[in-house]
């Protein structure tokens, strides 16, 4: 008969617990020093091989294939899985998108995933240098290359694009003439009444500048802008206008909503004219109608500046020039105007400038470009959506003294004339010599054209 073992004391029995530990945990380290990761125990033995390379990029065009202007994309998560739940990685790709999984033994098949894809972002369609962004490569694999795409940056060849124009005088005079044309990316031009195609007369907006489009609803918008010598209708500077259909041969024009009405300061604009309501701009392109316009040192100051879309082509965002913020506005789904309940105050962020005006959505911030009104300086805010912060000072600070801006001059007089009229209401004297002036804003067109690697 077998003989039964004498029980063992606890206190051995944890010692020898204790001692498996430690050879495990000795044996860890001296893995860890070895440059094996515990990840990688119980995967098939073998040889480090070469490493497992590509890049994720920008797919602009949204074909699949990465061309001279499309540009790596920064800060993805790219990790590696391999068999027996080895992990490579994971590593963020570099400035210009390439990214590089090391250590994977030789042979091994590795299933490569990229991760925390910024929000605006989406994947793109699978192409020639596009595999998704879950991909499975080998050991030594190179090009093993993923895209990503932001939706607001496709378009057709050859869009249209549509732009307001001023016409002198009061708009009501002007049913004939066009304030808002359609012309082709690639080719037309619009000048004056001629040119293009006419969206909207100067009875259907008045004078208006900021222009968005919505894509999901192919609507258009576009805001009341006070200028000098060219008249605004019904004395509503915070006039939001809609045009259902614009590329069609009849558009449909309307006045949306009054942004005044639902919480968007903007300030109001003298009236002096014989019309109620209006001011004394003359007549419609009359030669040598007399312009008493009251709105000079308002300009910039009231009413709105830039509209934009957002690039989620939810909302729209609106700079009040009279509260000199930034504000975003959601737009209804069901196509309804807005209400103040879809009305955020987006304040405009720290800087040293104070008026804002030009305003782009691009890649997750909205920029802003705000200018000085006690010198000649501007900056570039930007706002974080997702964040809903703003940046902690401007990206962008610019000089805009002669010495550096180059404007030139406005004026060149040489004589000294001096101009009495009572039609007028004022005497000036200019001495002889340049008469510059300063800009009264700051348009951020130029931003369009940086790549997401710059617009930061």
């Amino acid at each position: 008969m077998a003989q039964k073992s004498a029980p063992v004391p606890r206190s051995v029995r944890n010692h020898r617990t204790a001692g498996r530990a430690l050879v495990a945990a000795v044996a860890g380290t001296l893995l860890v020093a070895s440059g094996v990761p515990f990840a990688r125990l119980g995967q098939p033995a073998g040889a480090l091989g070469s490493a497992i390379t590509g890049t994720v990029f920008r797919d602009y065009d949204g074909n699949g294939v990465r061309e001279t202007r499309e540009p790596g994309q920064a800060a993805i998560t790219v990790t590696g899985f391999g068999p027996a739940g080895a992990v490579y990685g994971p590593v963020q790709t570099a400035t210009d998108g390439t990214y590089s999984l090391t250590g994977v033994p030789t042979g091994i098949k590795v299933r490569v995933e990229a991760t925390g894809v910024p929000s605006y972002l989406r994947p793109a369609p699978i192409g020639t240098n596009n595999g998704s962004l879950v991909r499975f490569a080998t050991e030594g694999d190179t090009s093993v290359d993923m895209a990503v795409m932001n939706p607001a940056d496709y378009c057709q060849n050859n869009p249209d694009l549509l732009l307001p124009c001023f016409l002198n005088g009061n708009q009501a005079d002007g049913a004939a003439n066009g304030v808002l044309y359609r012309l082709p990316y690639g080719g037309a031009t619009a000048s004056g009444s001629t040119g293009g195609t006419v969206v909207a007369n100067a009875t259907d907006t008045g004078t208006t500048y900021g222009v968005a489009y919505q894509r999901s609803s192919e609507r258009a918008f576009t805001a009341s802008y006070v200028r000098r010598h060219t008249g605004i209708l019904n004395n509503q500077p915070g006039a939001l206008y809609k045009i259902d259909n614009p590329a069609s041969a009849s558009p449909a024009v309307s006045l949306w909503v009054d942004l005044a009405t639902i919480g968007i300061p903007v300030g109001s604009v003298p009236i002096n004219g014989p019309l109620a309501g209006q001011r004394d701009l003359g007549t419609k392109n009359g030669a040598g109608a007399i312009s008493r316009d009251p709105v000079t040192a308002l300009v910039g100051k009231v009413g709105i500046g830039d509209i934009d879309m957002s690039e989620d082509d939810t909302s729209l965002y609106v700079v009040s020039l009279a509260a000199k913020k930034l504000y975003k506005v959601t737009l209804p789904t069901n196509g309804s105007a807005p209400t103040a309940a879809n009305v955020m105050d987006l304040g405009i962020g720290a800087g040293s400038c104070d008026q804002p005006f030009g305003i782009k959505p691009l890649d997750g911030k909205v920029y802003v470009g705000v200018t000085c009104t006690t010198s000649l300086a501007a900056e570039v805010r930007t706002y974080d959506v997702a964040a809903g912060t703003w940046a902690a000072s401007p990206v962008l600070s610019v000089d805009l003294t002669e010495s550096t801006y180059g404007k030139g001059c406005a004026v060149i007089w040489t004589s000294t004339p001096t101009g009495v009229s009572g039609t007028h209401g004022v005497t000036f004297r200019m001495p002889v010599g340049l008469h510059r002036v300063p800009p009264q804003g700051l348009r951020l067109s130029c931003l369009t054209s940086l790549s997401p690697t710059t617009a930061t």
